[in-house]
């Protein structure tokens, strides 16, 4: 039995399907939404999960065959984890190696899929864009459309006419002194060519004196969405991680512990993403990412990473009180460690399944938050955060009183057996 743990031996299945059963739910709720719920071999998975749950929970047999496994995997999982860290404690490979993957974000490119790029197979609807730009313009099917006061609709023709990339003009229609006029352009709307006519239309048409033009059309609305995901992502990131700095602040009582944590989560985040980047360009063969998705892979791994370091650090805060910072570390760990990391696999397991859908932007989130949370669970959760504990010792309660109470040296711990840390 782990040393100061309280209630370890009470089962965690019912938390643990509560969990699953809900991560599932929410994949299945919003297959409708992207239409890709068409996918068997995603519901099988989702299927064959639930099965065993239910099995689990209702059938003796398969509950008992469980409960054993849990029984010999938990206590051994947790005391592999202690010892481990033991022998990493002053070893910065960890960080270093994370930092190093992280690299690899410099070479994403969230500038957005064209339509040809956004599927793993080849719809219709591609097949038939291809076919309307081997014969006519590449934007007919998509014209840039261009709004303005109905006295400027000559000088509004003349511009849109001589703006590079714009290849045919409509004649101006007038009605309730607004004039409204179409052109087409000679590269693809959701195309950087594309989006560059845009913005030197828009320039164009902005300098003639009370015409009061804008500019519309699907090329300039993703232009528009790209824009606002970018600016998004700068605010929500850091109002995110402030607002989380908060939280630990509050809950830990201390400064320094929420610093390292918030750091741990974005030194994970930047090595998750970075090597989704490498997989998508060297393994995939993707053209890119959405704008949106270094948010959303943001949003779900810092909350994911901040859930489990609530778990982890309050217990080890507890346990601290009464073995000591470096002892509570390990002792904290032993005794979340199992259900941290069974969590983890079943978030994990969750997400992969997206990876069976024919979106490349789901299949992208799907594949960064499931190896972003097994990175987080076994490397980050288990190794780095306790060694943090254990390096920095009683100073990372700063400025709560737990920070001056003794603990013991590094040198001294090092040297017990890890079963007397974890029994």
């Amino acid at each position: 039995m782990v040393l100061g743990q309280r209630g370890a031996e009470e089962p965690v299945e019912e938390p643990l399907l509560l969990v699953g059963g809900l991560a599932r739910w929410g994949v299945i709720s919003l297959g409708p939404s992207f239409g890709f719920i068409s996918s068997n071999r995603a519901l099988i998975l989702f299927g064959v999960a639930t099965v065993v749950e239910i099995a689990g929970d209702k059938i003796p047999a398969v509950d008992h065959a469980l409960d054993a496994l849990s029984t010999v995997l938990r206590p051994a999982a947790g005391a592999l984890l202690a010892s481990s860290v033991l022998w990493s404690v002053s070893d910065p490979l960890t960080a270093l190696a994370l930092g190093t993957l992280a690299l690899g974000v410099t070479g994403l490119d969230a500038n957005g899929l064209q339509s040809k790029d956004s599927f793993r197979t080849t719809p219709e609807a591609v097949t038939g864009e291809q076919v309307l730009a081997r014969h006519f313009a590449a934007g007919e099917g998509n014209p840039v459309q261009v709004i303005g006061r109905a006295e400027a609709a000559g000088q509004l023709e003349t511009a849109v006419a001589g703006t590079p990339g714009v290849t045919a003009v409509t004649r101006p229609v007038t009605k309730d002194g607004l004039v409204y006029l179409e052109g087409t352009l000679t590269s693809a709307a959701d195309s950087q060519a594309g989006y560059d006519t845009v913005d030197r239309l828009r320039d164009t048409v902005h300098a003639i004196p009370g015409a009061e033009a804008k500019v519309g059309g699907g090329s300039a609305v993703n232009l528009d969405i790209l824009r606002a995901s970018r600016h998004d992502t700068n605010l929500v990131v850091p109002l995110v991680l402030v607002v989380v700095t908060i939280i630990l602040g509050l809950l830990l009582r201390a400064v320094v512990a929420p610093l390292l944590l918030v750091a741990t989560v974005v030194l994970s985040f930047g090595a998750a993403l970075g090597v989704s980047t490498l997989a998508f360009k060297q393994v995939f063969g993707f053209a890119g990412a959405d704008p949106s998705f270094p948010l959303w892979t943001f949003v779900f791994l810092v909350a994911l990473g901040t859930d489990y370091n609530i778990f982890l650090m309050t217990r080890v805060h507890e346990e601290s009180r009464r073995h000591g910072t470096r002892r509570g570390a390990l002792i904290g760990l032993a005794a979340t460690g199992g259900v941290i990391t069974s969590a983890g696999v079943v978030l994990a397991g969750t997400f992969a399944a997206l990876g069976t859908l024919p979106l490349v932007f789901v299949t992208e989130i799907g594949f960064a938050v499931a190896f972003g949370v097994l990175l987080d669970t076994f490397i980050v959760r288990s190794v780095l955060v306790t060694a943090l504990n254990l390096d920095v010792g009683r100073r990372i309660w700063w400025p709560s009183r737990l920070s001056r109470d003794e603990d013991v040296a590094l040198d001294e711990l090092a040297g017990e057996e890890p079963a007397a840390l974890t029994r």
